[in-house]
């Protein structure tokens, strides 16, 4: 079951990546992956349906609290997309009506932008799940390391993990302003701003800061509730 949860997040997160690059993919394969990334979120919601069964079960907490109203929020973003990109869909379901283009074009622009952040802080709030399946799932099968060994090699991994984290994140900050990330948020962006000669890397390199910060919002956000 870990696997499983690992591979669906891990592919999710790719797909919802992939499906931001609308000018390199084209409408067609923007389309495709936009469903399979729909599904794909579907499949982690019923591998997780224990937690919706009893969200606020036990004792009320804080961390309870923005637990529940994140993932309602992601999961609200996620049928704003759904139903948006059907009724601007014009390869996959093309008999769905579009009710107003520009509604539906802004509807799938902020919910994608909400999607893409929330899904980010999400992981953010889990950070020690993925953490430990990295762990188990990559785990090398090699000789027990000398005590001295495997300190110097855990206090190195938590100087230069957080160090990795804060730098991605500051690199966030730029490409959410280059990538107008607040604009499509508060629904003042209907379409992605292009500058002619950008490349997909680096696309793609942006979008990962503004999932780094995101991320390391959340996991801030969950040691602080947690205390």
């Amino acid at each position: 079951m870990l696997r499983l949860r690992f591979f669906t997040d891990a592919v999710s997160a790719a797909l919802i990546a992939l499906s931001t690059a609308y000018f390199f993919t084209g409408k067609a394969l923007h389309e495709w992956l936009g469903l399979f990334a729909v599904l794909v979120l579907i499949a982690h919601n019923v591998i997780n349906r224990r937690w919706w069964a009893k969200p606020l079960a036990g004792t009320f907490s804080a961390q309870k609290g923005v637990v529940f109203a994140l993932n309602a929020a992601l999961a609200l973003s996620v049928v704003a997309v759904a139903v948006s990109g059907a009724m601007l869909s014009r390869h996959i379901f093309p008999f769905v009506p579009s009710g107003g283009g520009l509604f539906a074009r802004n509807l799938h622009t902020t919910s994608a932008a909400w999607l893409f952040v929330l899904s980010a802080a999400h992981a953010g709030l889990h950070a020690p799940f993925f953490a430990g399946a990295l762990k188990n799932l990559f785990r090398l099968k090699k000789s027990v390391p000398a005590p001295r060994e495997k300190t110097a090699a855990k206090t190195a991994a938590r100087l230069v993990v957080p160090a990795l984290g804060v730098a991605l994140a500051i690199c966030g900050v730029f490409a959410f302003l280059r990538r107008s990330m607040g604009q499509k948020l508060t629904a003042e962006a209907s379409f992605d701003p292009f500058a002619f000669g950008d490349a997909l890397p680096r696309f793609l390199f942006d979008y990962g800061c503004i999932a780094a910060l995101f991320f390391v919002i959340g996991a801030a956000l969950r040691k602080i509730l947690s205390r």
